[in-house]
């Protein structure tokens, strides 16, 4: 395990927390990544993606929780809301409130990641435990070039509702994984480096 300085000072003179670096992956084209190992360790994760890309066309990078050792993909499991900001001057939103996964782009329109030379883009993810329900939440921040040539920022969150495929009741240390997949398509390419946070 890579422990990465815990000693940096951030702008506000609080202490930056402490990360370790528990997995890297280099995706290839792969139908999925699995990001497994979460549990009461730390308070939360981060799942960091460079140079990703697709090798489809206008797809939205996803995401899903494992609760204990299963992927859940129940119809209605995830509820989730993406803000979408370009270099074009668009600005919109969009959600749902009960979907199979969790979306960082939006359902439709320019700002959804493509296969072109040029459009990569790097994610992050930070995943925490909320709620009475112990439900994991997630949060995406995306900078990307879109299916429509403009350089696009999306910020999200989504969260596991357990409505249709949850185990009974979700154990504090039942969040054991996360999986990205992009709608359609393969990860094309990308390094994503696996992190426990302090």
């Amino acid at each position: 395990m890579e422990h990465h300085s815990p000693t940096f000072i951030g702008a506000n003179g609080f202490p930056v927390a402490a990360r370790y670096l528990l997995l890297e992956v280099v995706a290839s084209n792969n139908s999925e990544l699995d990001f497994t190992g979460l549990d009461g360790t730390f308070p939360r994760y981060v799942i960091e993606g460079n140079n990703v890309a697709p090798n489809s066309n206008s797809v939205q990078l996803n995401a899903q929780f494992s609760i204990e050792g299963a992927f859940m993909s129940g119809v209605a499991d995830y509820g989730w809301v993406v803000k979408v900001s370009s270099s074009s001057g668009f600005d919109d939103q969009d959600e749902d409130s009960s979907d199979a996964h969790i979306s960082t782009s939006r359902s439709s329109g320019n700002d959804r990641w493509s296969s072109g030379a040029f459009q990569t883009g790097d994610i992050t993810f930070t995943i925490t435990k909320g709620g009475l329900g112990n439900h994991p939440r997630l949060w995406s921040v995306s900078a990307h070039y879109s299916s429509g040539g403009d350089f696009v920022h999306s910020n999200g969150m989504g969260a596991y509702k357990g409505t249709t495929s949850s185990p009974s009741g979700i154990p504090a240390e039942g969040i054991d994984g996360v999986r990205l997949s992009f709608s359609a398509g393969l990860i094309q390419q990308g390094t994503f480096r696996f992190y426990g946070v302090e």
